[in-house]
């Protein structure tokens, strides 16, 4: 159709009718994916200056129970399930429809937030207090075996916010705040500080 950019506000004239894309460029040269392939008639052709006011990327939808949020161009993107009305499980999907982020809920705050990887992996777990501040934040590692059960790899505890221990579990080390100060016990039961810059 054409390589020159069209801007919002322009119009230009579609001399055959098919099935076309568009390239969103920016300033910088930098261009998108081609857009989803949109069948169109000939004629004039104008460019919107604005989004209208009813269009959305995504729309909600429920199916057995579960509400699914139905991204435009990338299908389903999130679940969620409810009970009473309330929120009790949510689910973000990756291009593959695989949950990469699963967040539960209790009593409608959030209660644990998991990331994993594509391949299924857990990468971290994220346990929430009563007020919505991470309490605890385990990592994990594949196991290097290949086997189906991933590793602890660290575990911090929070305080409000502010961590207050963290176990490294491959050197079984215990990290610990004491009153300012970071550090840890050695053999001896010695605090060693640990000052982090």
């Amino acid at each position: 159709m054409t390589r020159n950019p069209i801007v919002p506000g322009d119009s230009f004239t579609l001399e055959q009718s098919g099935v076309w894309r568009a390239i969103a460029v920016e300033h910088s040269g930098l261009e998108s994916e081609p857009s989803l392939p949109i069948r169109l008639p000939a004629g004039k052709l104008a460019i919107l200056s604005s989004t209208p006011s009813d269009f959305t990327w995504t729309s909600t939808r429920e199916r057995d129970g579960v509400l699914e949020t139905v991204h435009l161009h990338d299908g389903v993107i999130r679940l969620e399930w409810y009970a009473g009305g309330v929120l009790t499980r949510r689910h973000d999907l990756n291009a593959t429809g695989k949950a990469t982020r699963r967040i539960n809920y209790k009593n409608g705050l959030i209660a644990t937030r998991e990331y994993y990887k594509p391949d299924g992996h857990l990468v971290s777990r994220e346990i929430f207090n009563e007020s919505g501040s991470v309490a605890e934040q385990i990592r994990f590692l594949a196991d290097p075996k290949g086997g189906p059960r991933d590793i602890l790899r660290e575990t911090w505890r929070y305080d409000n916010g502010m961590p207050i221990r963290h176990l490294k579990h491959d050197t079984g080390r215990e990290y610990f705040r004491k009153e300012d100060r970071w550090g840890y016990l050695d053999d001896k039961g010695q605090f060693i500080d640990t000052p982090r810059e």
